[in-house]
């Protein structure tokens, strides 16, 4: 039911009312890969129509495709950053951290686990490239996609949860040496 001129009225049948989408005006944006442009308005007649999905991100994909030369250099410094932190024992911690002291006396075990983490988050940013090919090529989550997003998805979440305890810690090392 529907209001009309202060009155419950039936709703009219679907084949009465408008079926295409109402006219919206245009909005710029910017082009899009294959020289047309993306305005935003839904109609199906558009080179990108708002429900579909699949080439929007076969697109996105492919148009950062440039930024995998400069992950790889990344992924290859992440690689040299874990293997300083394995020879050098770059990541050990004083004896007067509350949680990391712990392991004071096993220079290795904090070496291992932060140079461990910095070689996962290189390896998915080596295999960067391949996943993002694989991903504008096909518009759908491939096996390497999944491997890329679960090692920096688990990666990240264990670096989310070492630097908030990082930060309990350096302040325990601080008021310890403050004493």
């Amino acid at each position: 039911m529907v209001r009309e001129q202060g009155r419950l009225a039936p709703v009219r049948p679907a084949e009465d009312r408008r079926s295409e989408p109402p006219e919206r005006p245009a909005i710029p944006c910017l082009p899009t890969v294959d020289g047309g442009s993306y305005t935003g308005n839904p109609d199906p007649s558009s080179r990108l129509h708002w429900s579909d999905r699949r080439s929007e991100t076969k697109e996105a994909a492919s148009v950062a495709r440039p930024l995998g030369i400069f992950v790889v250099g990344l992924g290859l410094a992440l690689f040299g950053i874990a293997a300083a932190g394995l020879i050098f024992q770059l990541f050990a911690a004083p004896a007067e951290e509350p949680v990391a002291g712990v392991f004071a006396a096993y220079p290795v075990v904090e070496a291992v686990f932060i140079s461990g983490l910095f070689a996962l988050i290189g390896l998915g940013a080596v295999l960067f490239p391949l996943a993002l090919n694989s991903f504008s090529s096909h518009g759908k989550l491939t096996p390497i996609v999944r491997v890329v997003g679960s090692i920096w998805l688990v990666t990240g979440i264990v670096f989310l949860l070492f630097g908030a305890m990082n930060f309990y810690t350096h302040i325990g090392l601080i008021v310890k040496s403050m004493q």
